[in-house]
């Protein structure tokens, strides 16, 4: 994915942000990846989604915004904190190479998995988790029953180039206007 928005970006073609809150990336079906990104919601994120957030009815959500995201010094270098517009969200780190720019999740602990945190010390802690190439983390969004979803967001990148395929199922998604 990263190769071919590098090879559109020095070739002049404007993408459409990924999102509100990223300036640099684009979607995924904008470069011809529709019929990838329904085999990565059949094959990966629905069973996945089933086996882990079981409340999350994977049958009844067929839509899948997914887009690629790039943090660079000089460009994006961090995601202040937020809640996704998913039920689930699925966050793939496809690299390059870079140092810094760990996740961050505040009211959740890393060992407790998906059990929220009920102290007010507690809900503004930050769980910080490594986010290396090839890896995945997967939460829950502002969609997902019974929840208002993770607040979360990324450290500052402190060098190289980081790339991140990210995928929400949302039943309601509308596309993103630039702005």
């Amino acid at each position: 994915f990263g190769i071919k928005v590098k090879h559109l970006e020095r070739n002049g073609v404007h993408l459409e942000r990924p999102n509100s809150m990223n300036k640099n990336g684009a979607i995924l079906t904008d470069l011809g990846f529709s019929e990838a990104l329904q085999n990565m919601t059949d094959y990966i994120l629905d069973p996945l989604t089933s086996l882990f957030l079981p409340h999350n009815d994977t049958a009844s959500h067929r839509h899948v915004h997914g887009f690629a995201v790039k943090y660079k010094l000089g460009e994006d270098v961090k995601l202040s904190e937020h809640v996704d517009d998913s039920d689930t969200t699925l966050n793939v780190s496809l690299g390059l190479e870079f140092t810094g720019g760990s996740l961050f999740f505040k009211g959740w602990e890393r060992s407790t998995l998906f059990k929220p945190q009920k102290t007010l010390d507690n809900c503004m802690k930050a769980s910080e988790v490594s986010h290396h190439k090839g890896y995945a983390v997967m939460h829950v969004g502002a969609h997902s029953p019974g929840t208002s979803g993770h607040v979360h967001g990324a450290n500052e990148l402190k060098s190289g180039e980081r790339w991140n395929l990210i995928l929400w199922r949302n039943p309601s998604f509308t596309a993103p206007v630039a702005t």
